[in-house]
């Protein structure tokens, strides 16, 4: 059983897991007051075939536009990046200028979330922000490489208690794409995937950054000089709006056939 206290939630969805339902015994939800001092409501419950795909806020898929392929918000290349062959490079040629993409304003409001991208990278001492969500204040979460040690990969953050490395796992590959993954849970929570899979523990953040409507844009590599110059190459990126289960980011993983190994030209 789950125990969920909606008062802090915001009238918005909870991700209450994955289950695995047998079509030979009936399955039921059950709405309980157990626990709680008052009356409870609920509005509705929203049950999703994983098989059928789980939905981003947006998707980036460089389609030979910088625009995001869901709802098309503009995007501006900065320095020497480029998008080519329906990915964006990130390649560092004058690093007064940075390198990277930024984002129009994504009109959207979340707390929990999860970030995922497909990126090659160009070396294993290539380091920096891959991919991160921002406000204009400065805040921001994302995924990184490199940036404390070589060949690791970061969860990259404005803020010390949102930023970890993952120091239990040394990168290897740099010939072919690697599906990297973050999920932010409204507890705090901050987990780590790499190719469908979990590494090493969550880490617990110290705040829970909410992203209000009309104030968060995301950034591919870097917005400026002072940040960072990564370098490689990027295939395919989203955003989502609540915490992806564990199934539901080894089946992002597994069903993107435009990044995967067997489709991998540069």
């Amino acid at each position: 059983s789950l125990t969920i206290d909606q008062t802090i939630n915001g009238n918005r969805w909870v991700n209450l897991g994955s289950f695995i339902l047998s079509e030979n015994e009936i399955s039921y939800v059950t709405i309980s007051t157990i626990g709680t001092t008052g009356t409870i409501s609920v509005d509705s419950i929203r049950i999703v075939n994983i098989e059928d795909g789980v939905i981003p806020i947006d998707e980036w898929d460089f389609d030979f536009s910088s625009s995001s392929s869901k709802n098309l918000i503009s995007g501006t290349l900065i320095g020497y990046s480029q998008i080519h062959m329906n990915k964006l490079y990130l390649n560092l040629v004058n690093p007064s200028t940075g390198t990277g993409m930024i984002s129009s304003i994504l009109n959207t409001y979340f707390i929990s979330k999860t970030i995922e991208v497909w990126v090659k990278l160009n070396s294993l001492t290539s380091y920096g922000n891959i991919f991160t969500i921002r406000k204009n204040s400065g805040i921001y979460d994302g995924i990184g490489f490199g940036q404390n040690s070589k060949s690791q990969w970061f969860i990259t953050s404005n803020s010390i208690g949102r930023k970890f490395q993952i120091s239990s796992f040394d990168e290897t590959i740099t010939n072919e794409f690697i599906h990297i993954a973050v999920v932010y849970d409204l507890d705090g929570s901050i987990t780590f995937f790499r190719q469908g899979s979990q590494i090493g523990n969550s880490f617990q953040a110290d705040t829970v950054i909410t992203f209000s409507n009309n104030e968060a844009y995301v950034v591919f590599g870097s917005e400026n000089s002072i940040e960072n110059q990564f370098l490689g190459i990027i295939c395919n990126a989203k955003v989502y709006g609540y915490a992806l289960s564990p199934e539901e980011i080894y089946y992002s993983y597994k069903t993107n056939s435009k990044c995967s190994n067997n489709n991998n030209n540069n």
